[in-house]
């Protein structure tokens, strides 16, 4: 597990949220690393792997972005969540997150802002935005 991984006991990785079952996020999740743009967040089930436990973290700022405002709304709720029992269990998590209310196959996607980001993450949105909204998806993907 990543927790047994990172050096967390099961009690930490409990509060954490790190559970085994977890579609291989763990795997992947992990090697986020500085700037780190999250597209299609949902309710934030991928958050704790971002935070990871590690002694040093690799992420140095997360943003989530998603066009629903309620799955927004649950995620900043799971972050508050998490960072509370990060507190609770001994877990610096040193970075910013910031939420974005945003449709990530659209065109103008963060086109105001002078952002680039070194890892983007998107898990489980391409099956629901069929061949145009992915595609459109890639093209930010490739230029931001």
């Amino acid at each position: 597990s990543i927790a047994s991984t990172l050096g967390i006991d099961d009690a930490r990785a409990e509060l954490l949220g790190m559970k085994s079952g977890n579609g291989g996020r763990n795997t992947h999740l992990t090697g986020a690393r500085g700037n780190v743009l999250e597209m299609g967040v949902g309710t934030g089930i991928n958050l704790p792997y971002y935070y990871g436990g590690r002694e040093r973290s690799l992420v140095s700022r997360l943003t989530c972005v998603d066009i629903s405002g309620g799955m927004l709304e649950e995620a900043q709720k799971r972050n508050k969540e998490l960072r509370s029992n990060a507190d609770t269990a001994n877990v610096d998590i040193p970075f910013p997150v910031e939420f974005v209310q945003e449709d990530i196959t659209s065109r103008s996607l963060f086109v105001k802002q002078d952002n680039t980001f070194d890892t983007i993450v998107d898990t489980f949105t391409f099956c629901v935005l069929g061949n145009e909204g992915t595609m459109r998806c890639l093209e930010n993907m490739k230029r931001l």
